[in-house]
């Protein structure tokens, strides 16, 4: 069975080979360093260097030789089944079937197209004016005498059965960007997740947690049962994906477990831990705690941000009374508490509510 990639995946990968070559280069002593070069591509009279600048692929096209030769700076239109790093690898007569170099005439801005197509006929050359304009129109926006207009490009993949997609230009080109930075961010956190697994008593399933929650997107760090010692807040807490992307932190059925240094030291390292970082949702669910459990941990909230606190299926009972006699939540950054199928009574409910009614109670 034949794989297929994305554009974005091949473009990717050749950019990290690029890289891996590189670092590869400097590592070793037997190896001397290489040189960054873009992949130049020769068709008979012209060289072809592609690079990248703000975001945008781009070509420089050397045309003639000595005195007559010219240098054409070019954007790149790239289709959806063609990978610069494939190109490097053709014969010069293969790459020549691929490339379409399109110089600037009167009133004609120049490209080149990378794929099976061109766009030499009527059909193609009226998209291609869709995509980037004429030099009258450019004038005309650089003068705010027309509205920004949005251009598209049509693109036929094989997997759509023949069915043409429209995308927005600088969406696709963003697109490629956007892939290349979360696969070097991934890399940064693998290489931060090394130290976790190798220092930290539950670094290996943190480590998961956090990079599976990075490459599906999710906010939210769900760390189960698994109940941490001081040493993995410790570590965890300078982790750039726990300190600035996540946006909450979940516990479950810790009542299970003997927890490394008791109980009360894991509340209290979980609350350290966050401050300083963008969590606003904690859960503590279903593991037995305490009202005492409960205060020890808002009282260590300091400097956090955290705004809803989950405490369902616990033992908290009317021992929480004494935060009626207290100001643990007077000056909290907390707007919901959820007590949930805990053991506090009605009266004792409405009191809490009454006395923080900013807060929005949950039983």
């Amino acid at each position: 069975m034949k794989l297929k990639y994305s554009l974005f995946e091949k473009f990717a990968a050749y950019i990290l080979l690029v890289i891996s070559l590189f670092l590869q280069s400097c590592n070793s002593p037997n190896v001397q360093p290489i040189a960054p070069q873009s992949p130049n591509i020769s068709t008979e009279e012209q060289m072809i260097s592609f690079y990248q600048e703000a975001g945008q692929l781009k070509a420089i096209v050397k045309q003639g030789h000595g005195s007559l030769s010219a240098s054409y700076t070019l954007p790149v239109y790239i289709s959806s089944d063609v990978s610069l790093a494939q190109l490097v690898t053709l014969t010069q007569e293969g790459q020549k079937q691929l490339i379409h170099i399109n110089l600037p005439k009167e009133g004609q801005h120049g490209y080149v197209c990378v794929g099976h197509g061109d766009l030499r006929d009527k059909e193609d050359k009226q998209e291609y004016a869709a995509i980037v304009g004429d030099s009258n129109q450019k004038e005309k926006e650089k003068e705010g005498q027309v509205s920004e207009k949005v251009a598209y490009r049509k693109i036929s993949t094989e997997d759509a059965e023949g069915e043409e997609k429209f995308l927005k230009v600088q969406e696709l080109e963003d697109r490629i960007i956007q892939h290349i930075n979360r696969a070097k961010d991934e890399a940064i956190i693998k290489s931060i997740n090394y130290t976790l697994e190798s220092f930290s008593p539950n670094g290996k399933w943190s480590a998961k947690v956090i990079l599976d929650a990075f490459r599906e997107k999710k906010e939210i760090l769900d760390f189960g049962h698994v109940a941490f010692h001081e040493r993995d807040f410790e570590l965890i807490s300078n982790h750039p994906f726990f300190r600035e992307k996540a946006k909450g932190i979940k516990f479950s059925n810790l009542d299970n477990l003997a927890i490394g240094g008791g109980r009360g030291k894991f509340i209290r390292s979980l609350a350290t831990s966050l401050q300083s970082t963008n969590i606003i949702e904690v859960e503590l669910s279903n593991s037995n705690l305490k009202a005492e459990s409960i205060s020890l941990f808002v009282t260590n909230l300091k400097g956090a941000q955290v705004k809803r606190v989950n405490f369902k299926y616990n033992q908290v009972g009317n021992e929480i009374q004494q935060w009626l006699s207290s100001n643990y939540l007077a000056n909290t950054t907390i707007e919901e508490i959820n007590l949930k199928h805990n053991k506090v009574e009605t009266s004792i409910q409405q009191l809490l509510i009454e006395k923080y009614n900013h807060i929005h109670w949950i039983f």
